[in-house]
């Protein structure tokens, strides 16, 4: 059966209006949180953008186009490190990708990305002047989590220089060893390096932290 000859011209109809499928941003860094929004500086250049007419038409408050301020909602859903979370999670400097809903500023889901710090750069032996060239510098493969950070119901880690980390739930079952004695989630500190088994659904079953060895 050959369909109407309007039906193309409502479809095309709708494929202009705000009825198409909401498109998540790049992941883009959060400059601020507020109670019910997120300021996210995107990749794009940046330029300023006028937000703010006076009634004789000067221009009087301009504010980088590159930035653009999601409000959240209650039906807004947020993770952050993979695990479900509130927006007074997200802290400035994460990543984070954003799907819009029909309203552009309006977000429907947020993913936020704590960003590990990047590598250090190693310390060099000081050669005295004149005693030929300087020793090559021997580098430590990381193969260990740092504790990024941790609160009492989660536990954020990764590695220096990765490009995203992971969060776990902490429950009363949870095993605790620092520095291999038993211990408390308040014992653990961020910087220290951190062993997880994890069970189901990111739940932390056991943490085995110590004190950094690369101070």
């Amino acid at each position: 059966m050959k369909k109407p000859w309007y039906i193309p011209l409502i479809l095309l109809s709708l494929a202009g209006s705000g009825l198409q499928t909401a498109r998540a941003s790049q992941f883009d860094q959060v400059m601020s949180v507020g109670a019910d929004s997120i300021s996210v500086r995107t990749n794009k250049k940046a330029g300023f953008k006028v937000t703010d007419i006076d009634i004789d038409g000067k221009r009087t408050t301009e504010k980088p186009g590159n930035v653009v301020v999601y409000h959240v909602q209650s039906l807004t859903t947020i993770t952050v490190d993979g695990l479900p979370s509130k927006v007074s999670d997200i802290h400035p400097g994460m990543r984070v990708a954003v799907v819009a809903g029909l309203t552009p500023t309006d977000a429907d889901s947020i993913v936020a990305n704590t960003v590990p710090p990047p590598v250090p750069k190693p310390k060099g032996t000081p050669v005295p002047k004149g005693k030929g060239k300087p020793p090559k510098q021997a580098f430590r493969k990381i193969t260990e989590d740092k504790v990024l950070a941790i609160r009492p119901d989660r536990i954020t880690v990764g590695q220096n220089g990765a490009q995203s980390a992971t969060a776990y739930l902490i429950t009363p079952v949870t095993a605790i060893t620092v520095n291999g004695k038993k211990a408390t989630v308040s014992d653990i500190r961020t910087g220290m390096t951190v062993h997880i088994n994890a069970g189901a659904q990111s739940t932390a079953a056991s943490i085995d932290a110590a004190n950094r060895l690369d101070k």
